[in-house]
């Protein structure tokens, strides 16, 4: 591919980077959603992620109400990466310090990500598993 041809896509790629961004978040939550309820997992959490600029900066949650082992059984450290980042996302906060109901998942952080691909002219279906 040829540098000129590359720039002049730019702004379509940045674009399609910007709702596939979107479009995981969204699939992350209703995932998230989907093994909550199954799970039959409720109680108040907070979601956490650290300053990027601190020497540690992992996500946690934490449960306020509820069992932390139920949480640490059904959510790697990976998902609570992946859930981190979607709801900062959909919440637009950067050092994200979230507290909800987590059987509330979906209701609290679901719609701004679908506003937001309806925006980009995506239509919402069932997804599978993306592809990394």
């Amino acid at each position: 591919m040829k540098l000129s041809i590359l720039l002049s896509q730019r702004r379509a790629l940045l674009r399609q980077a910007r709702l596939a961004a979107y479009a995981f978040a969204y699939w992350k939550l209703d995932e998230c959603t989907r093994r909550i309820a199954r799970a039959g997992i409720r109680g108040g959490v907070r979601l956490t992620r650290g300053a990027p600029d601190a020497p540690e900066c992992f996500p946690t949650l934490t449960a306020i109400d509820g069992s932390q082992s139920v949480l640490e059984e059904h959510f790697t450290d990976e998902d609570i990466i992946d859930l981190a980042d979607s709801v900062a996302l959909a919440t637009g906060e950067g050092e994200l310090d979230a507290t909800f109901r987590i059987e509330t998942l979906s209701e609290a952080f679901l719609p701004s990500l679908r506003l937001e691909l309806e925006r980009g002219g995506v239509d919402i279906d069932r997804a599978v598993q993306p592809v990394e």
